[in-house]
């Protein structure tokens, strides 16, 4: 399908929800991540949980762009149920720029995911698809070719987030912060969050909120949206790194059992590197 037609089909979509109803939470901000989102629950026999590997690979720590640079100055209320202070006095993240022996030595002064919440809940659920990213699709829609309010959609995008990564919590067993619905008002009238500016600054805010929500449990699809709005602007280090692996794959090249058996590998074999675009990153 063209560009032209896309947008001319999610138009057909947003201006009729009764004929396409979407998982948008009723648009509610308070809405029920449980009776609203595509979740896939765990057996009841289910006893595991991510512990072992977040902390095996020392995957556990908080990351710095997202806490240090997106959260922290919005003051954002979904921090105490997404990272622990880890008997630190604040948050704060390890700066991406450490060595591995400066990681080591200084590691406990940083802030790390949350137990409650990921470490140790062996009832987190599968994700399929949330009311907050339907609605940051919406905001983005509107953004861009008009047909509904996009600050309206935004903010109830952000504000189902908070309320979303708190039901998450709710799950497990440990701390329970107190979600205060005022704390996500404020929130909205962050500098960093309000939906304010250019055109290009109020998509800015919607991708790297959408990919704040995202997070480490839809890393996948946080990737695939980093790549295609290229937003948040993130800076890789280029210093001890392996030759040629300077900075994070455009895309994943193609594993043995298609180089192998593929028949029509070689049609494509020119294009399977990790710096080249997938079609649809244009940006």
């Amino acid at each position: 399908m063209t560009r032209a037609g896309s947008k001319a089909e999610v138009a057909k979509m947003l201006a009729d929800p009764t004929s396409y109803p979407l998982i948008d939470g009723g648009n509610t901000a308070a809405y029920s991540p449980a009776a609203t989102d595509v979740l896939l629950t765990p057996l009841t026999t289910y006893t595991g949980s991510l512990q072992n590997a977040l902390t095996e690979g020392g995957s556990n720590y908080a990351p710095d762009y997202l806490l240090n640079t997106v959260l922290l100055p919005a003051n954002d209320p979904r921090i105490p149920v997404l990272y622990d202070k880890n008997g630190n006095k604040t948050y704060q993240a390890m700066p991406v720029t450490f060595t591995s022996e400066q990681a080591s030595s200084e590691a406990a002064k940083y802030s790390v995911v949350d137990s409650t919440t990921f470490l140790t809940n062996n009832k987190l659920p599968g994700i399929v698809i949330t009311a907050p990213e339907v609605n940051f699709l919406k905001a983005e829609a509107f953004e861009r070719w008009g047909g509904g309010d996009a600050k309206a959609a935004y903010e109830t995008a952000v504000s189902q987030s908070v309320y979303y990564y708190f039901y998450l919590n709710s799950l497990g067993t440990g701390s329970k912060p107190t979600l205060n619905a005022a704390d996500i008002s404020t929130l909205l009238s962050s500098a960093s969050v309000s939906y304010t500016g250019t055109q290009t600054q109020k998509l800015a805010k919607i991708w790297t909120q959408k990919w704040a929500h995202f997070g480490f449990m839809q890393g996948t699809q946080a990737w695939s949206e980093y790549r295609r709005t290229k937003y948040p602007v993130l800076n890789f280090p280029t210093t001890g790194k392996l030759s040629n692996y300077t900075t994070p794959p455009t895309r994943l090249v193609y594993p043995s059992i298609e180089t192998g058996f593929n028949s029509h590998y070689n049609d494509v074999k020119a294009k399977d590197t990790r710096t080249t675009k997938i079609f649809w990153d244009v940006k």
